[in-house]
């Protein structure tokens, strides 16, 4: 980030902060400085560039969304992707009581399993974390363990819809509630999906939700 500017500075030393937001595309990495507490103190935001507009931006951190008003904003930049956050869903859908998985998560267009969603599958349903997939088929999908045999996983066909409308996610909620046997407080389940819009209608309902990224350096076997 730039230092704190001094009486020397010039005004064209340091970029406008304001101007950089405005250039970076929305989905990249940034820290944003602003000014809390009446400006007397800083915070940062670091996270995704989700959304502006002209009176603000909104930084998706790992603890949530944060709305930053530019009138406060004193630095701004574009920062690298850090490879050890690129696989976001895996300490994610940990912390949830039930992870659920949405499209493109877990099976690539040719219908081949993606090794390293499997390995973490295994690895929740070990840890005792019910899991969950949404998809289309009527039989129950079935993800590769290490050893080379198969857990079976409920499905949710309704998390395949275009569109995830609240009476949708309802009714997934409610399957999720009947094959446990018990309520589930909303904010208990974990969702990621390749699709972020779905991810944000997820959000709106009461799910944590989280768009689906692998890790880096994986393909999509």
């Amino acid at each position: 980030m730039p230092p704190s500017r001094t009486d020397t500075d010039t005004d064209n030393e340091w970029p406008d902060p304001r101007a950089v937001l405005r250039r970076i595309p929305l989905g990249r990495r940034v820290v944003v400085r602003s000014l809390i507490e009446g400006g007397e103190r800083a915070t940062d935001a670091l996270g995704e560039l989700v959304g502006r507009d002209e009176q603000s931006v909104r930084v998706r951190t790992r603890t949530g969304e944060v709305r930053v008003e530019l009138a406060k904003v004193v630095a701004a930049k574009q920062v690298p992707a850090s490879p050890a956050g690129v696989w976001r869903v895996a300490p994610f859908l940990r912390r949830g009581q039930v992870a659920v998985l949405g499209e493109g998560t877990l099976r690539v267009a040719d219908g081949s399993v993606r090794t390293a969603t499997a390995l973490l599958v295994e690895e929740l349903l070990r840890a005792g974390r019910p899991v969950f997939v949404g998809h289309p088929d009527d039989h129950e999908a079935r993800a590769p363990k290490a050893d080379g045999s198969r857990h079976p996983i409920p499905l949710l066909p309704l998390l395949h819809e275009p569109e995830l409308t609240h009476e949708v996610l309802t009714r997934a909620h409610r399957e999720i509630e009947d094959h446990l046997g018990h309520t589930v407080g909303r904010a208990m389940v974990h969702y990621t999906d390749v699709r972020p819009d779905a991810v944000d209608a997820a959000r709106v309902f009461g799910w944590q939700g989280r768009v689906f990224t692998l890790p880096p350096g994986t393909g999509e076997q």
